[in-house]
């Protein structure tokens, strides 16, 4: 019986995974992202078999960690000012183009 870490991504479920979110894949794609996914799923199941129990969690990444500042309250802009800078505006906002 083979584990699913050896099961590789086949290009049919790239081409389903491209169906179901509206994608239109060429062939050369589909198969270099297969690839890709197989190459990443060996990867982590090699992570998967490496020894956790002997090692403490890290809290912090660096052993040099900057503790962060205190907030402090400081002069803003007034309103012209900002206005000023802003690329548009209509007199009292800044004006932005619609994301959809």
């Amino acid at each position: 019986m083979t584990s699913p870490s050896d099961t590789k991504i086949s290009e049919t479920d790239i081409a389903r995974c491209a169906s179901r979110a509206r994608l239109e894949l060429s062939g050369a794609s589909r198969q270099r992202i297969a690839e890709e996914l197989s190459e990443v799923k060996t990867l982590l199941s090699v992570l998967q078999t490496a020894p956790r129990g002997q090692f403490a969690p890290l809290q912090q990444l660096h052993e040099d960690f900057t503790p962060a500042r205190e907030d402090s309250v400081l002069p803003s802009l007034c309103r012209q000012t900002a206005l000023r800078n802003a690329p548009e505006t209509d007199g009292t906002y800044v004006r932005v183009p619609p994301v959809l």
